[in-house]
């Protein structure tokens, strides 16, 4: 980018020596060029080797491939760029890319970069990082580091022949901590490119940006964000970097009209050369030139953005339809945008901003309803002659031409299975005359005759009648899904029961496991019933009825293998609930699902044999869990292996593996390359 230096012709006359300033290369001084330039130091590396990375691609006549950009992970945490440009020589390293201020694109509007600062950027995170280049058939590695005196200083490390083609390449570590951090610039970022930058390392995906409108060199946000104090809630994006424009730094130079325009959410597109930036290229400087061509614009925008609001409401077809796009659209635009728009925009000479219409008639004949009173079984059809509903796509409008009540509440409610209306205007009125004249108060909305609605079959009943003869048959209460409901029973055919008191037994909230656990263990699979004390006499007069705490009192045992397979089933819960043992037994058991075969001898093939071998001998969580609940003595014997010196080794050998998240999927084929070691 070229940048704009005024010079002034300087006479003197009379005046002595002359001496010029000049700076001294001292680590404190490149600390203030590097470290202390950027107020947001991931968010600065992003877009400096970002923007670099781009200016690569112009320059190799390649702007439509995309650059790659690595995010930090566990497994790898470092942050680079790669480019695909058209590289640097080694005399180019050592030369321009290490020289502060020194830039190779000050001589053209072509590129974003100018200041030969951004790829230093990274020093103000870090005391060293790498540089790859690929340049004609050679690859070279450098490190770039901080000496002794804190001064910039870079190494040549390696140099080998590559069939690659040219690019650049610069990565640097990234600290835990700032993992979310990076990414989270990135997104910022980086959706401005087009096209898109490749993203690895993350499942971060980068969106195209979406606007509500947009015209010649701006678009319209969705969002209120953005505004800082002092700052407007536009932005100038130029160069694929948005930045914000300040008004304040305008002062009286900006129109009321502009600072208007400034107001609105906007993203104000300009040629690359256009404003002049910071050094650290987080803010405008405010020169003459920069300001004239921010105004010039906003004179632009003035003018383009009410029409292309006028241009969407002139295609309605209606002053209904106006109003019901009007509605729609205040939900993606911002308070200050409606207080803009709803005072200039008309259809038919009518506001279409006015959306809550009143219609009145002579006599009664409308019928209002909202989706509170059209969700109850039945809803009252009370007749109003003075009715308000807003133009809206949830706004629909019935004409009851039924001559004799044909059950409208269900020709509606049928209507209405699917989705709820926000609100329903039923018009009776008989002539269609009448009826045009009230849809013209309305704006001529579009209206459903009722009797194009269809009419649903009269659903019978499905519940069991009550008996009506005197017999053993009566309600009871059953217990299912955690509560008790009324079921009707031959009492002659007996069952198993708990008293309720209060409609409650003993048992409280253990009841549920109590009964999974004789049904898991093969006591009692049947229904169990409720008696309250009301009806204490039934297990006296009637025989078969069995309570369950007699039931439970009855001596339980266990098959005799059972008690080894409990045993493993336990060590392996064990070691399930332990955070970090339980992330390893994850990553062994999707190794499993996707068929990974380990090095014979690894630990990860051990441990997985021994995991393997107490599965393979499987008793169910459910049997576990009965067997705890009802207190079953279990003999106490040994597991058919002990899974703790296995899991200790496994852990101090691979330490990363507390890093393990089986949701990171695309970090998987890295973390079976890491484990699968002898």
């Amino acid at each position: 980018m070229k940048t704009a230096l005024a010079l002034a012709e300087v006479e003197t006359g009379g005046v002595g020596a002359i001496g010029s300033f000049s700076i001294k290369a001292t680590g404190k001084a490149f600390k203030i060029l590097s470290d202390g330039l950027y107020s947001d130091k991931p968010l600065a590396i992003v877009r400096e080797l970002s923007c670099n990375a781009y200016d690569a691609h112009v320059a190799g006549g390649c702007s439509t491939t995309p650059f790659e950009v690595h995010l930090p992970n566990p497994l790898e945490p470092w942050f680079s760029v790669r480019d695909f440009g058209i590289g640097l020589s080694d005399a180019d390293v050592m030369e321009l890319y290490t020289t502060y201020f020194a830039s190779s694109k000050t001589d053209s509007d072509d590129f974003i970069g100018a200041l030969g600062l951004g790829s230093k950027s990274p020093f103000s995170y870090v005391d060293s990082f790498t540089v790859t280049s690929r340049f004609h058939g050679s690859i070279r590695t450098y490190t770039a580091f901080l000496n002794d005196q804190g001064i910039p200083s870079i190494a040549r490390m390696s140099e080998d022949s590559t069939d690659e083609g040219n690019g650049l390449e610069v990565s640097m570590p990234v600290s835990s901590k700032d993992f979310g951090a990076f990414a989270n610039k990135a997104r910022e970022l980086l959706n401005r490119f087009n096209p898109l930058p490749i993203i690895t390392g993350s499942k971060s995906e980068l969106e195209v940006r979406s606007y509500v409108i947009g015209g010649v060199g701006w678009n319209l946000r969705t969002d209120e964000g953005y505004g800082y104090s002092g700052t407007s809630r536009s932005w100038a994006v130029m160069g694929h970097v948005a930045y914000p424009i300040a008004y304040d730094a305008m002062g009286e130079q900006l129109t009321e009209e502009e600072r208007d325009i400034l107001g609105l959410e906007l993203d104000i597109d300009f040629n690359i050369g256009d404003l002049e930036v910071t050094a650290s290229r987080e803010k405008l400087q405010y020169d003459p030139r920069t300001i004239a061509n921010i105004k010039q614009r906003l004179g632009e925008i003035s003018k383009d953005f009410p029409s292309h609001f006028e241009a969407r409401f002139s295609a309605c077809s209606t002053l209904w339809e106006a109003r019901s796009t009007w509605s729609a659209l205040k939900h993606q635009l911002s308070v200050r945008v409606i207080g803009i728009l709803s005072a200039s925009m008309f259809w038919g000479g009518k506001k279409v901003s006015e959306t809550d219409v009143e219609v009145e008639t002579i006599r009664p004949c409308l019928v209002l309803l909202k989706k509170k009173q059209l969700g109850r079984k039945r809803f009252p059809l009370n007749e109003v002659s003075r009715a308000t509903i807003r133009a809206e796509e949830g706004s629909l409008i019935y004409w009851d031409d039924l001559t004799l009540p044909k059950r409208l509440q269900d020709r509606l409610k049928h209507e209405f299975i699917s989705e709820m209306p926000d609100t329903v205007l039923i018009v009776r009125i008989p002539d269609r005359a009448q009826l045009q004249l009230l849809l013209d108060q309305l704006g001529n909305p579009p209206f459903k005759k009722v009797s194009d609605l269809e009419l649903p079959a009269i659903q019978k009943s499905q519940e069991p009648r009550k008996p009506r003869n005197k017999t053993s048959i009566k309600r009871v209460l059953l217990f299912t899904n955690l509560q008790w409901v009324d079921a009707y029973h031959d009492l002659n055919l007996g069952g198993v029961y708990v008293k309720l008191i209060r409609g409650d037994s003993e048992y409280h909230y253990n009841l549920r496991k109590i009964v999974d656990a004789i049904s898991t263990l093969g006591i009692h699979s049947g229904p169990l019933f409720g008696i309250p004390a009301v009806n204490k006499h039934i297990p006296e007069k009637y025989p078969g009825w069995v309570e369950l705490k007699d039931l439970l009192a009855q001596k339980i045992t266990l098959p005799t293998d059972i008690h080894q397979k409990v045993a493993n089933k336990r060590a392996l819960i064990h070691h399930i609930d332990i955070r970090l043992d339980n992330k390893v037994i994850d990553f062994l058991g999707l190794c499993k699902t996707e068929n990974v075969v380990f090095l014979d001898g690894s630990p990860a093939s051990e441990l997985s044999k021994a995991i393997q071998l107490l599965e393979n001998d499987p008793v169910s969580d459910d049997m576990v869990n009965a067997i705890s609940t009802l207190e079953i003595d279990v003999l106490r014997v040994n597991p058919s292996i002990n899974l703790h010196p296995l899991m200790r080794d496994f852990k101090t050998r691979f330490p990363l593996c507390e890093k393990f998240s089986s949701y990171e999927t695309e970090l998987f084929p890295a973390w079976v390359d890491y484990f699968n070691r002898s």
